[in-house]
């Protein structure tokens, strides 16, 4: 179902507004969280600045107001719906921010501000639902971000692991 419901077109839509964005804010909780943790871990691999709109310390909502017409908020909730997420989404919609929702159904609450949606259908409502659908989405956003930001790649982009990246910053060390 995930790849019948994206188009390539919302997918480059979302991956210009990850790779232009001053600053990405995540907003995941609940079950969402470690699909916020991910997209966080991925895009900051992409040497992206990101701030993670967490509930440690109650400041996720203050947070996500010092955010410029520059920056794009991700927001990630499924049913029952985070309503710390909900409510920064929609504060965040009527700033007219640029927004990128990852739901279940368009009839969610971080639905209707979205500037890029992606829906990721459930089947069952259970105790423990599925997170690989949503998870190899973040995995398609971070490619194709990095497919944005590295042109000349664009045949195999790729997201550097953490070790690539130690060692290009002490191979550029030793060179000064």
């Amino acid at each position: 179902q995930l790849l019948e419901g994206i188009s390539e077109a919302t997918l480059a839509s979302a991956a210009q507004y990850l790779a232009k964005a001053d600053t990405i804010y995540i907003a995941g909780q609940m079950r969402s969280e470690p699909i916020a943790l991910l997209l966080r871990y991925l895009m900051t691999m992409l040497q992206r600045r990101v701030v993670l709109l967490d509930s440690s310390g109650g400041l996720a909502a203050e947070v996500a107001q010092t955010m410029t017409k520059n920056d794009v908020l991700v927001a990630i909730s499924f049913r029952h719906y985070a309503k710390e997420v909900v409510a920064i989404a929609e504060a965040i919609a009527d700033r007219k921010f640029p927004i990128l929702a990852i739901t279940d159904s368009q009839l969610s609450p971080i639905a209707k501000g979205a500037s890029v949606l992606f829906t990721v259908p459930e089947e069952e409502y259970s105790f423990s639902r599925s997170l690989a659908a949503p998870a190899c989405l973040v995995q398609v956003l971070a490619v194709a971000t990095a497919a944005v930001l590295h042109p000349s790649k664009r045949s195999s982009p790729r997201i550097p692991t953490v070790t690539e990246m130690a060692l290009s910053r002490a191979k550029s060390k030793s060179k000064k």
